[in-house]
C-alpha cells in the first residue's frame, strides 16, 4: 500500500510537473509570435513604404462572413468571355513617357538685360565697309540668384527743444517703434531668416553658423542664435495666443501629441518630452502648439480650461479623463485613421480574412466621405446616417463575431479590442456632420517636427522647448496657408509689439488676413501642384478600388 501511495504520488507530481511545463511552453509560444510580429512591423517601417494602402484580393474570393456584399464577384467582362479568358493577352503596349512640366519665369521678378552686340571689325561689312544693321533680336531668359545682402540698419532719434524759449519749453523726443530685439544686434530680418531656416528648413543652428559666416564675416556663436530665437518668440506670443483663442472658440477641435528630446542637464541625459498640437479644423484653420515636459492631463487641462464641443483625438486615456471630468462640457470623438493603421498592420502579421473585411468597410467609408468632401454640413450628414451608419454597423457585426476566437496577444485582436474600446466615441461623426472622421489634418503638421528632430535630436531645456512651440506654431501656420515664410515672419515680428503697445488689434497677422492683404506674397504655384497632385492621388485611388470591386 505504502508503494501505491508513492506511485500515486510521483504521478500527481509529474501531471502538475507537465502542465506547468506545458503553461510556461503556451507562454513562450505566445511571446516568440508577438516578437515575431514586431520583428515584421519593424522590417516593413525600415524598407517599406509608409503609407498605408490595402489592396483587396482579386475578385471572385470568399469573404469571411457573407452579410455585407463586398463585390466577391468576377467582373462581367471576365464572365463575357467564357474560355477566350484563359487565352493569353495581347501584348500591351508601353505607356508614352510622361514629359515633366516647363518651368514658367514670372513676369513679376526684376529683369537684368545683357546686350550682346557685334563691335568693331566684326560689324564692319566686307563687301562695301559700312557697318551692319540688326534685324532680328535672339532673347534667351535663365534665373539667377545672388547670395543674401548684408547691411547694417542705423534708427536714430533726436531730441527737440526751443532756442527761444531757452529751457522754459519741455525738451521732445522722437522715439523708435518698440521691437522684441530692440536690445539685441540682429534685425528683424536676420530673426526671420534663422528662424526659418529652423523650423521651416529643419537646419540646426551649428550649420547655420557656418551659412552666416560668408556673408558676415564673423563668427555668430550658438549662444547669440539661441537668444535671438528665444526673444522672436517673446516677441510673437501674443499672436500665437490670438491663434489660440480662435482655436478654442470652434465647436471641434483636432488634438494630437508627438515626442521630441530635451536635455535634462541634471541626470547629463536626454529625456522625452512632448508637444502637444491643437487644431481649430476648416472653421478656424490655425494651428497651436504647447510645450510640455510630461504627457499627463494637465496640459491639456491647462489649455482647454472651460472649453465647449467636441475634441478628436487617437483615444489616448487623458482625452478620455479629460471628457469624463468635464461634466458634458467636452465629447470626445475618435479617429478611424487609427483604426485602419491598427487593422493594417495586424495585416502585414496575421493571414486572417477578417482583416481585408474590415479594411474594405473602412475605405467604402472614406470614399463616402471623399464624396461629401464639398458637401455643406446637413447634406454630409444625411448621407451618413443613410450609407455609413450601416456600413459602421457591420463592422461591429464583424468584431463581435470574432473576438472570442482570437489569440489575445495578436496584433488582430489589439486591433479589434482597440476599436470596441472606443466604439461610441469612433461612433461620433455620425451624429454631427462637422466632424472629420480622422485626425489627419493635423497629424500633417506633425510631419515637420518629425523631420526637425532628426537634425537638431534634442531641445537644451525646457525653456527652449517653449520657444519651439511659438515658432512651429508661426511657421506652421505659414505653411499651411502657403505664404511665403520670410516675408510674413518679418512682418509679425516688426508690427506685434507695434500693435501691441499701440492696442490695436493683431487680426490682421493671422495667416489667412495677412495672405488677402499681400497676395504677392501667397505661393499660388504650391497650391495649384497641391491639388494637381490630389487629383491624381483621387484618380488612382478609384480606378485600383474599381478594379477590385
Amino acid at each position: 500500500m505504502e508503494l501505491i501511495k508513492e506511485y500515486r504520488r510521483l504521478v500527481a507530481e509529474l501531471r502538475a510537473e507537465n502542465a506547468r511545463i506545458s503553461t510556461h511552453a503556451n507562454d513562450q509560444e505566445e511571446r516568440l509570435a508577438e516578437a515575431l510580429d514586431t520583428i515584421k512591423l519593424l522590417k516593413r517601417r525600415l524598407y517599406s513604404a509608409s503609407r498605408e494602402r490595402y489592396i483587396a484580393d482579386p475578385p471572385g474570393q470568399q469573404c469571411l462572413f457573407d452579410t455585407v456584399e463586398l463585390g466577391g464577384g468576377p467582373p462581367p467582362e471576365a464572365a463575357d468571355q467564357g474560355n477566350d479568358a484563359h487565352e493569353p493577352a495581347a501584348e500591351k503596349r508601353k505607356p508614352a513617357r510622361k514629359r515633366h512640366q516647363r518651368l514658367i519665369i514670372s513676369e513679376a521678378l526684376p529683369c537684368q538685360t545683357i546686350e550682346h552686340k557685334l563691335t568693331g571689325e566684326a560689324l564692319r561689312c566686307p563687301c562695301c565697309g559700312d557697318d551692319r544693321e540688326a534685324f532680328r533680336k535672339h532673347v534667351s531668359r535663365q534665373l539667377e540668384i545672388e547670395p543674401a545682402r548684408v547691411y547694417v540698419r542705423e534708427d536714430r532719434s533726436y531730441s527737440y527743444s526751443c532756442r527761444s524759449c531757452r529751457g522754459a519749453s519741455p525738451v521732445v523726443a522722437s522715439r523708435k517703434p518698440p521691437s522684441a530685439l530692440s536690445k539685441g544686434i540682429f534685425g528683424p530680418s536676420v530673426a526671420a531668416l534663422v528662424t526659418e531656416l529652423k523650423f521651416a528648413r529643419h537646419l540646426p543652428l551649428y550649420r547655420q553658423q557656418e551659412m552666416l559666416l560668408g556673408p558676415l564675416r564673423q563668427w555668430v556663436s550658438r549662444p547669440h542664435l539661441c537668444h535671438l530665437l528665444r526673444r522672436t518668440a517673446e516677441g510673437a506670443r501674443p499672436l500665437t495666443d490670438l491663434m489660440l483663442c480662435r482655436i478654442l472658440s470652434n465647436h471641434l477641435i483636432h488634438i494630437d501629441e508627438t515626442t521630441i528630446k530635451m536635455l535634462v542637464r541634471k541626470k547629463r541625459k536626454a529625456a522625452l518630452a512632448y508637444l502637444w498640437g491643437y487644431h481649430g479644423g476648416i472653421d478656424q484653420p490655425y494651428v497651436y502648439f504647447d510645450f510640455r515636459p510630461g504627457r499627463g492631463r494637465d496640459g491639456p487641462a491647462e489649455i482647454l480650461g472651460d472649453y465647449r464641443g467636441f475634441i478628436l483625438t487617437d483615444g489616448y486615456d487623458v482625452y478620455s479623463s479629460l471628457a469624463r471630468n468635464s461634466l458634458g462640457r467636452i465629447i470626445l470623438a475618435c479617429c478611424w485613421a487609427h483604426v485602419r493603421r491598427g487593422f493594417f498592420e495586424a495585416n502585414e502579421v496575421t493571414a486572417n480574412p477578417l482583416i481585408g473585411d474590415i479594411l474594405v468597410l473602412i475605405q467604402k467609408l472614406y470614399d463616402l466621405e471623399d464624396k461629401a468632401r464639398d458637401w455643406s454640413p446637413e447634406a454630409r450628414l444625411e448621407l451618413r446616417q443613410k450609407e455609413s451608419a450601416p456600413l459602421v454597423a457591420q463592422i461591429k457585426v464583424y468584431l463581435d463575431q470574432a473576438m472570442p476566437s482570437l489569440r489575445p496577444a495578436s496584433k488582430l485582436c489589439q486591433a479589434a479590442q482597440y476599436t470596441l474600446n472606443r466604439w461610441k466615441e469612433l461612433n461620433a461623426f455620425l451624429s454631427d456632420g462637422r466632424i472629420p472622421m480622422d485626425n489627419t489634418l493635423l497629424e500633417r503638421s506633425f510631419k515637420a517636427i518629425a523631420t526637425g528632430r532628426k537634425n537638431y535630436l534634442f531641445l537644451g531645456r525646457e525653456t527652449a522647448g517653449t520657444t519651439a512651440a511659438t515658432l512651429y506654431t508661426l511657421v506652421r501656420n505659414a505653411a499651411n496657408h502657403n505664404l511665403d515664410i520670410h516675408p510674413y515672419l518679418r512682418d509679425v515680428i516688426e508690427k506685434v509689439p507695434v500693435l501691441m503697445a499701440e492696442g490695436k488689434p493683431l487680426d490682421g497677422l493671422l495667416p489667412d488676413q495677412w495672405a488677402l492683404a499681400n497676395p504677392d506674397k501667397v505661393l499660388l504655384n504650391r497650391d495649384h501642384e497641391n491639388r494637381q497632385a490630389q487629383e491624381r492621388k483621387n484618380k488612382k485611388r478609384t480606378a485600383r478600388r474599381t478594379a477590385t470591386a
